[in-house]
């Protein structure tokens, strides 16, 4: 009795269709990743202006405005036009006082883009 070597025609599409199906799940990883890091490349753009703003802005100023209560009292709006990110770009500063028998201001930017609008904030606290 003589063996042939090779394969059989179910063991190649078998085979085939193995191969095919590791092919399409690497592609759906790799679509995935590259969606993932394209969202994750613009909250680092819209972190680097709120900390670069922040920065700009981190001067001591006196404030009476209560950190507690949100008010919208000292804050300052800008659109910012000159960045990558998708839709209407605004920075928000924002000056409050965070606690009652204290000098100490907290200052705030944040950053607001896209379509649904999405949020990056930086925070710091300053002195005289």
């Amino acid at each position: 009795m003589t063996t042939r070597g090779g394969f059989t025609t179910v063991e190649l599409l078998v085979t085939l269709f193995i191969a095919v199906m590791m092919v399409v799940s690497g592609y759906q990883l790799y679509t995935a990743v590259n969606q993932r890091s394209g969202r994750v490349r613009t909250a680092a753009e819209a972190s680097n202006l709120a900390y670069s703003r922040i920065r700009e802005n981190s001067d001591y100023i006196a404030v009476t405005n209560d950190c507690v209560a949100q008010a919208e009292t000292g804050a300052s709006s800008s659109v910012v036009t000159d960045t990558t990110l998708p839709g209407t770009v605004t920075v928000i500063i924002r000056r409050c006082k965070p606690f009652a028998d204290s000098d100490i201001t907290r200052v705030t930017a944040l950053v607001r883009y896209d379509t649904p609008v999405k949020e990056v904030a930086h925070a710091v606290y300053v002195a005289p």
